[in-house]
């Protein structure tokens, strides 16, 4: 298909573990003709998950991307994990996407993941479409769905299908906007669609929810609005479709279909509706960065024969083993051969080969332009969140921002011969992954390794052995701590050097005190230093940055610390950097015990999802474990109860609940803030 920006939608698919994401993306690519077999979750055989574990667990662990054609338009599609161990995979896709189809469970509605994933879409403002699936499982409930997409996710849903029938009298969904009834014919996997007259029974029930549509998208257009009031015959399904793709792109409307991938029903509808109301990177609006050549702010927007820039999302290893830069290109063109300025890390950097990535496939492009995902191959010091542009306007694009891991555990080779071989292996899964962590307790001289869950750190390990062929033994996971300071403390620091009969010396007076939560560091100064200045306040600064990273009461990374600079007082100093540094530390050090420094550990937000039968037992166990039990509701045959529970007590929690429910409950946590470590008999929340 020839170039054509407009015709260009970058999409991703976002939703809870086990939504079927994966299930719909197969379906997808089945229907587009970009794979002739449709590859199953449940069988090992989807195209998307091409590692190993995902195969054997049934799970989307890291981000795959492929492209097809669909209605004259090229959709670059990314099936992103659900787990919450692997949100940092989630949160790299949407920052280089223009829309997102949210895929809703119709039994279990918006779970805890798709609520965590909605609202970094929000951060994002990314257009979404929802597809509430699994029509056809027992309990389930599209218009619930809807009630609470509206009650959890502050969220205007608008019904563009309703499903005739639920369970296992699922049998098409009701095209609103036309006022059509959709069947899928299974003989050919769901290829035949059948249009046919709105059952009677079901006449009634359209007409009112057609005109709730109309209702609410002619709230978005004034015009429409005076056409609806004045005219409602003369509103045809084009009209709506119209003024439906603008409050889509503005993220005031959220259109919702249904149907169920497994049995290929209601799929083709949602990626009409993608290449409909989503925008083309040419919709979306240019963005301003300073040159940093002549520091006037430029705009990067989405021209092919504009200098180029591209932001590094992802860094993969595939399954061949070769190292593969995911990039979307925001202005410009690129190809083989093409040097280009790494302005995050003031190098250049060579591209040996464009690729386009199609799950576990690759192929070569000659060319590559603006809008378009795809991989780069022969970078050497590039890593996610840099910014790769022409050197005749260097610019930075917006940088991503990564939570701290929350569960660590000590790692060895079983054989010392591996030593070296391990921690090559481990510093190539640090490039991939930007929430893992690697470090030396030098008290004890383990190695230390650190993810966001005990499922993220057992992935990490199986990979060591499987793709780099190190075998390691691993302690029990432990608790990633935080240091914080309860109240405002004062410190002095000097540099005192003395050579001859001359002597230099600097003195720094600082106070420190709690800052809001989620702030991290900060850094000002009511003393004369120039906040530009390198040599003076930034190596102050650079100071407090370094000691955050190991706290003064247990050695564990600072957390949320406010810092200003009471006074400054230099003598004869000539290596002023040094110098200022030094003192600098050394007045943060002695502020941050004058603040009463104090252990916080992390606490978890989540729903554990269990048969109403074995609910007392689960909240006996709960209760065992110190959780704090804010909820319990009904949904269907399931209760969820919502909880806060401190990290250490979820270790070991899956075994617990897979024993007390004969394996029929799940539950997912995701971090919801620090506090300080209680003794026993304390609260924690």
């Amino acid at each position: 298909m020839k170039y054509n920006l407009s015709s260009v939608r970058n999409l991703g698919i976002i939703a809870h573990i086990d939504a079927g994401k994966t299930t719909f993306t197969e379906r997808a690519l089945f229907y587009s003709g970009r794979i002739h077999r449709i590859g199953e979750v449940d069988e090992g055989s989807a195209s998307m998950d091409w590692m190993d574990q995902e195969r054997e667990r049934g799970i989307t662990i890291t981000s795959a991307a492929t492209s097809f054609e669909w209605q004259n338009s090229y959709i670059n599609l990314i099936d992103t994990p659900g787990h919450v161990d692997f949100t940092v995979e989630v949160e790299r896709s949407l920052r280089i996407l223009d829309g997102a189809i949210v895929i809703f469970c119709a039994v279990e509605g918006v779970e805890p993941q798709s609520e965590a994933v909605w609202h970094r879409a929000d951060k994002y403002n990314l257009p979404r479409i929802v597809f509430v699936n699994k029509m056809d499982r027992m309990g389930a409930d599209f218009f619930s769905v809807l009630q609470l997409m509206s009650k959890r996710l502050d969220a205007n849903p608008v019904p563009v299908q309703i499903p005739v029938g639920a369970e296992t009298e699922f049998v098409g969904v009701i095209d609103l906007l036309e006022m059509k009834m959709l069947r899928w014919d299974q003989k050919d996997s769901g290829k035949t669609l059948t249009v046919d007259v709105i059952p009677k029974t079901k006449r009634k029930l359209a007409q009112r929810y057609r005109d709730r549509l109309v209702e609410a998208v002619a709230c978005t257009d004034e015009a429409l609005l005076e056409k609806v009031t004045g005219d409602p015959e003369s509103v045809t399904p084009e009209m709506l479709k119209r003024a439906l793709r603008v409050a889509v792109m503005r993220s005031e409307l959220v259109p919702v279909y249904c149907g169920s991938a497994l049995r290929n029903t209601g799929v083709q509808p949602v990626l009409d509706a993608a290449v409909e109301f989503f925008p083309s990177p040419a919709d979306r609006p240019p963005v301003m960065r300073e040159n940093l050549l002549t520091h006037k702010d430029v705009e990067v927007k989405p021209d092919p024969n504009d200098p180029c820039a591209l932001l590094v999302f992802k860094v993969m290893h595939l399954h061949d083993s070769s190292k593969v830069w995911y990039c979307r290109i925001y202005s410009g063109t690129i190809q083989e051969g093409d040097v280009l300025y790494n302005s995050s890390r003031k190098t250049a950097e060579r591209i040996s080969s464009v690729l386009r990535i199609l799950g576990a496939k690759k192929e070569k492009l000659k060319i590559a332009k603006a809008g378009e995902i795809v991989g780069l191959v022969g970078l050497k010091n590039t890593f996610t969140g840099d910014t790769l542009c022409s050197s005749i306007r260097p610019v930075v694009l917006e940088a991503m921002d990564f939570p701290e891991p929350v569960v660590s555990m000590a790692i060895e080779p079983k054989s010392q011969d591996d030593l070296k071989k391990m921690f090559a292996s481990l510093t190539q899964l640090k490039v991939e992954d930007p929430t893992f962590r690697v470090k030396e307790n030098k008290e004890t001289g383990q190695t230390i390794i650190s993810g966001m869950g005990e499922l993220h750190l057992e992935v990490l390990v199986e990979r060591l052995k499987r793709d780099f062929r190190v075998q390691t033994r691993t302690g029990q996971p432990q608790v990633a701590y935080k240091e914080g300071i309860r109240q405002q403390g004062t410190g002095t620091g000097t540099f005192t050097k003395t050579s001859g009969s001359s002597s230099q010396h600097v003195t720094v007076t600082m106070t420190v005190k709690p800052a809001p939560r989620g702030r991290g560091l900060i850094v000002e100064s009511d003393a004369d230093l120039d906040l530009r200045s390198t040599g003076r306040f930034g190596s102050i600064k650079k100071a407090c940055e370094n000691t955050m990273s190991a706290g003064v009461l247990m050695g564990y990374p600072m957390i949320d610390v406010w810092v200003t600079v009471d006074s400054v007082d230099e003598e004869n100093v000539d290596r002023i950097e040094q110098a200022y540094y030094v003192a600098g530390a050394s007045a943060f050090k002695n502020a941050l015990k004058d603040a009463h420094p104090m252990l916080l550990e992390p606490i978890m937000k989540g729903e554990i999802m269990t048969p109403r039968e074995y609910s007392s037992r689960v909240i006996e166990g709960l209760g065992m474990r110190g959780a704090k039990i804010n909820e319990i509701t009904t949904r269907g045959p399931l209760q969820i109860i919502a909880v806060n529970i401190p990290l250490s007590s979820t270790f070991g929690l899956a075994t617990q609940l897979r024993s007390e429910t004969q394996g029929r409950a799940s539950y997912m946590m995701d971090l919801s803030h620090y506090t300080e470590v209680k003794s026993k008999g304390q609260d924690a929340f």
